[in-house]
């Protein structure tokens, strides 16, 4: 292009210096207009690049900005609020049911752990406490109602069948240990005791004793025993030792007594 410059100013100069006349110039012209063509295309020929077709593989690259989402995503819940403390898995690892896969941190829970355990030793310390006191007090009532039911069954009596009977009543002593309410009846008899005389007794139990003075023996196994003034006027008779005795006039307050003991000892 510089040189297509160079000679358009070298003919102007031509043109304008000439002695040629019209027509000339006229040819000239049309002369450097071809030339410059024919330079023009040349010129434009020296900056044309050529390319050969062949087979090749073509790759498209795309580049953007965002975020991606798995197909399969869960979100995870806890039953309580809190900070996580711990994670024991990555993103994307395969885990089995089971296993741990974050913990909360445990602060409040772990106090709260610590009052429930104290309140339980104090509650078991309590527990402990009352089992002593109850066993304490059955022990106390239970020794009431049976200090009432020696009273019932300690003020016991015999009682001749014939009310005319001027003999002394044999002296009954002892805490009858029987569960069971009823009489013993007792038959006074000749017999071939030291004392000449043996008491044969039924009822409540059965057996035989000797008539004894100043010494008491027992009538039967229950705890009772008995013992005479004397030997005189108890041959051929018969007595009646009711359990408890219900023939005394102490027996209604006896018998409350030992009802009430038992009703205290069972609230």
């Amino acid at each position: 292009m510089q040189k297509i410059k160079e000679y358009k100013v070298i003919f102007m100069n031509f043109l304008k210096n000439s002695w040629y006349n019209h027509r000339k110039k006229t040819i000239l012209t049309g002369v450097f207009f071809v030339v410059i063509v024919i330079l023009m295309s040349g010129a434009r020929n020296q900056n044309t690049e050529t390319y050969t077709a062949g087979l090749a593989s073509i790759t498209d690259q795309v580049i953007l900005s965002g975020r991606t989402e798995p197909v399969n995503f869960v979100d995870l819940g806890f039953a309580d609020s809190g900070r996580v403390q711990r994670v024991y898995v990555t993103e994307g690892q395969q885990v089995q049911q089971g296993k741990i896969l974050a913990e909360l941190e445990m602060g409040d829970l772990s106090a709260q752990l610590l009052n429930a355990r104290a309140g339980l030793t104090i509650a078991e310390a309590n527990a402990r406490q009352s089992a002593t006191n109850l066993e304490k007090v059955t022990r106390e009532q239970n020794a009431l109602v049976e200090t009432a039911k020696r009273a019932l069954f300690g003020n016991l009596e015999a009682y001749p069948d014939d009310e005319f009977l001027l003999a002394e009543s044999p002296i009954i002593t002892g805490s009858y240990q029987g569960n069971e309410s009823g009489e013993y009846v007792l038959e006074i008899y000749a017999s071939q005791s030291d004392t000449g005389v043996s008491v044969r007794y039924s009822g409540i139990e059965n057996g035989v004793v000797p008539v004894t003075i100043g010494t008491r023996v027992p009538l039967g196994t229950k705890g009772l025993f008995i013992q005479f003034p004397n030997t005189t006027g108890y041959v051929n008779t018969d007595w009646t030792i009711p359990i408890p005795n219900i023939r005394s006039a102490q027996y209604p307050l006896l018998l409350n007594n030992y009802q009430s003991a038992q009703a205290t000892r069972d609230r």
